[in-house]
């Protein structure tokens, strides 16, 4: 574990993290989620997606710090302001349907992790009945509302994902 909490800058805390991902690479920003396999149990992590729901819940871990590829060592930040965290904006069910409007997001709004995506998603009823408080991950920069669009015949995607900022509270 690496604290950073001398000075008069924002603390942080980052613990080394090894990919349990058998062939996939997590990319930075990603939320991910501690496997229990006993085998590097405390180490591995895996995407949100990988661990499924069930699991998300209980065994959150941080935000990669950086794209670390399979079976490699790196970092996830597990408290503190973090600069660059994936959470989705919009989705849509195929890549012909058009492109919904979508809500503001408020600064202090609660996320979770979204394991279709893997990434952070916004909760707003969390919010009600946890408060900030609650929340392991909170929303430090507002995010624009996006307006809807028809669908586009070169974009294939149905999510957007969109780099936040984002205060972490894991520990």
């Amino acid at each position: 574990m690496r604290f950073k909490s001398v000075g008069n800058k924002r603390d942080s805390v980052y613990t080394v993290v090894k990919n349990g991902e058998a062939s996939a690479s997590i990319p930075a920003g990603t939320p991910v989620t501690l496997l229990l396999n006993g085998t590097e149990d405390g180490v591995q992590v895996v995407l949100p997606s990988t661990a499924g729901d069930a699991k998300n819940g209980a065994f959150k871990y941080g935000i990669l710090t950086a794209t670390l590829a399979a079976n490699a060592y790196g970092e996830v930040q597990q408290f503190g302001f973090c600069p660059y965290a994936l959470m989705t904006k919009m989705t849509r069910a195929a890549s012909t349907d058009s492109w919904t409007s979508s809500q503001s997001s408020a600064s202090g709004i609660a996320l979770g992790w979204e394991s279709v995506n893997n990434a952070l998603v916004g909760n707003a009823s969390m919010v009600g009945s946890l408060g900030t408080l609650g929340g392991a991950v909170v929303l430090a920069a507002s995010l624009a509302s996006s307006a809807a669009s028809a669908s586009g015949t070169g974009d294939t995607r149905t999510a957007i994902t969109n780099a936040v900022k984002v205060f972490i509270r894991m520990m």
